[in-house]
């Protein structure tokens, strides 16, 4: 009776990490990431419910399989987009773009600091 629950613990470890191990980078989506279009700044807040804002207007999201589906609510306007995710950069191209943009997660620098000298003492 102990190894039949031995293996059933083993195999729902296994199903848990089998479900989850390929599925956790969608929810690094979620925040507040800044880009840039024709130089203009844009804004882009996804929430882990699955909704967010798009240059100020309220969307609802969803990810899979490195497509990222976004509806512009007031529009009832949907476009798929491929995605790549890598550190702090989310790279997105298709749907209605003319051209593939990166946005930088907010709260994060992408440049280098200049090297302050430490105080002497």
């Amino acid at each position: 009776m102990r190894i039949l629950f031995t293996l059933f613990l083993i195999a729902c470890t296994v199903s848990v990490f089998a479900q989850t191990g390929t599925k956790t980078q969608p929810t690094k989506i979620q925040g507040t990431w800044h880009g840039s279009s024709s130089g203009d700044q844009i804004t882009l807040i996804l929430n882990s419910d699955g909704s967010g804002e798009f240059d100020g207007e309220p969307i609802r999201y969803s990810v899979k399989d490195n497509k990222f589906t976004l509806t512009i609510v007031e529009e009832d306007e949907t476009h798929v987009y491929n995605y790549s995710l890598q550190g702090n950069s989310l790279n997105v191209s298709g749907g209605d773009l003319e051209e593939p943009m990166t946005f930088t997660r907010a709260g994060t620098n992408t440049e280098s600091a200049p090297q302050q000298s430490k105080p002497k003492f």
